[in-house]
């Protein structure tokens, strides 16, 4: 990282990835776009045997970056896992309950993501807004300021930051951006006669303008964000 008076520093950055994968990734997970941007294979793409919903963590030294990856039953292969075991798994009776465990143990886990990242990344299966992710973040402030006393308890203790950074941040050790990433758009060239690279490169350009004031106004209307933020 580069300073305003153009010195290098030496400060840690934290980049997060949560979401969902696509339909068509059973076999992967999105952990590909963290390794496409590290352009190394640090995390692994494939299902693997552990499907509890955990952190994947790679510490790139040479940008003092950590990336972090949340597996999670959004992920297609774990789903399909979890699908499996329920048709297999006669003890597991109560489909709601289940699926409402996992949902509050993925909250709890971007919970921490949003304490700790500079930087969230937030995939979407498809190339639509997920509006529940509205619900979601409200969820999230809520219990950011529940858990706030507690946190800076924490990070009080460490003694690392001092107590003005500490509040400016209000309890987080950085205020996160989030960027969101989409898929599966459904424009084609092969679909418009006459269509060319250029025109489908300017209709991907018009399609990611229309999504961000989607979102913006989502989240405005909603009270997530608001003229102070």
């Amino acid at each position: 990282m580069v300073d305003s008076s153009g010195k290098k520093e030496n400060r840690l950055c934290i980049v997060s990835l949560i979401g969902k994968s696509t339909l068509f990734e059973q076999q992967c997970n999105k952990s590909w776009k963290l390794n496409q941007l590290i352009q190394m294979p640090s995390f692994k793409e494939h299902s693997i045997i552990d499907n509890e919903d955990d952190f994947e963590y790679y510490y790139d030294h040479l940008n003092n970056t950590i990336y972090v990856h949340l597996r999670s039953f959004h992920d297609t292969y774990q789903l399909l896992h979890l699908i499996d075991n329920i048709n297999d798994d006669t003890s597991i009776k109560n489909f709601a309950q289940l699926w409402e465990n996992k949902q509050a143990n993925f909250i709890k886990k971007s919970l921490i993501c949003f304490l700790l990242s500079h930087i969230i990344i937030i995939s979407h299966s498809s190339h639509t807004f997920d509006l529940n992710y509205l619900r979601f973040f409200r969820i999230i402030e809520l219990l950011r300021h529940k858990t706030k006393p507690a946190i800076l308890e924490t990070i009080r203790s460490l003694n690392l930051f001092k107590e003005t950074d500490i509040y400016m941040n209000d309890g987080r050790l950085c205020v996160p951006r989030a960027l969101f990433i989409f898929e599966n758009h459904h424009h084609k060239g092969t679909d418009i006669p006459g269509g060319g690279d250029r025109d489908d490169d300017q209709k991907l350009i018009n399609m990611a303008h229309n999504l961000e004031d989607i979102i913006f106004n989502a989240l405005r209307c909603s009270y997530i964000i608001s003229n102070q933020m």
